[in-house]
């Protein structure tokens, strides 16, 4: 057609990057008989959202999906909302949610005003009496911006060379644990794991998948169901915690509202959540 584009349709664009999160999101939606088209886009979109905002626009002068999957980075993807054409879903919470449940600090309030336990959160390096701490900043994901420094010193240092706002937490000796979820309409779709030769600086090496009526499980559906129901979030997220090992408490870390690093394991469990939030997104 003369002065026209012909657009390809397909049933899934997903775009943006995580490490291998876009391959095992495409394939879990082949799997379910879906064309899905992918398109790449550098982690830190945030520096760069113009640029974010002219590749999806661009890509879509090409496609037509019915849905649109962001991985990596939800809060860049929510914020074009304006840009997506109106027959198209987009799968992705309000942008306001989103960047709440990604701040460490926001994040942190939430949790301890529902009184959920976490560690304990230091105002300023001057409250901090025992090292290591953990320092983490405002917007980091996938273990970026997260330092353990080991002394005053070293903490000093990073604080002189970060602009705030940014967490400094104690550091607790234990075993972490995550729930990924999809809440809708109230309720919670789960699935829960003990991480393995996890640093606790970032995503574990592997992972072993818990019960749903195992007591650490119950505890972190609670915790979970408590801060998404505050803010009425709808869509996937995933929690992070910790198993203090000398009082045995288990402690809220954070937030991450996106896939996580644990998507490989609840997919082979059963727990297909790029499928379930498809779903949840047609209203199927």
């Amino acid at each position: 057609m003369t002065g026209q584009t012909m657009k390809s349709a397909c049933d899934i664009l997903i775009f943006g990057s995580m490490g291998d999160i876009a391959p095992l999101v495409a394939e879990c939606l082949r799997r379910h008989g879906l064309t899905v088209d992918e398109m790449s886009f550098p982690q830190e979109t945030l520096r760069d959202e113009a640029g974010y905002r002219r590749e999806l626009r661009k890509k879509l002068e090409g496609c037509a999906p019915r849905v649109i999957m962001p991985v990596g980075c939800q809060i860049a993807a929510a914020r074009c909302r304006d840009i997506i054409p109106s027959g198209t879903v987009l799968a992705a919470e309000d942008a306001g949610k989103i960047e709440l449940l990604d701040s460490k600090t926001a994040c942190a309030r939430l949790a301890g005003g529902l009184g959920i336990p976490q560690p304990r959160i230091y105002s300023n390096a001057d409250e901090v009496e025992n090292y290591p701490v953990i320092f983490k900043k405002d917007g980091s994901f996938g273990g970026r911006g997260v330092r353990k420094p080991a002394c005053r010193e070293a903490l000093d240092n990073i604080i002189a060379h970060e602009s705030a706002p940014y967490l400094i937490e104690e550091y607790v000796e234990g075993e972490d644990y995550s729930i990924d979820v999809l809440r809708c309409d109230g309720s919670m779709r789960y699935g829960c794991y003990r991480s393995l030769a996890s640093t606790g600086l970032g995503p574990s090496s592997s992972r072993q998948m818990l019960d749903n009526d195992d007591p650490l499980s119950r505890e972190m559906v609670l915790h979970a169901e408590a801060i998404l129901n505050e803010i009425s979030y709808q869509g996937i997220c995933g929690m992070d915690f910790r198993l203090d090992a000398r009082t045995g408490r288990l402690l809220f870390l954070e937030a991450n509202p996106r896939f996580t690093g644990g998507l490989a394991s609840q997919i082979d469990a059963g727990f297909e959540l790029p499928w379930l939030l498809l779903q949840k997104s047609l209203s199927l």
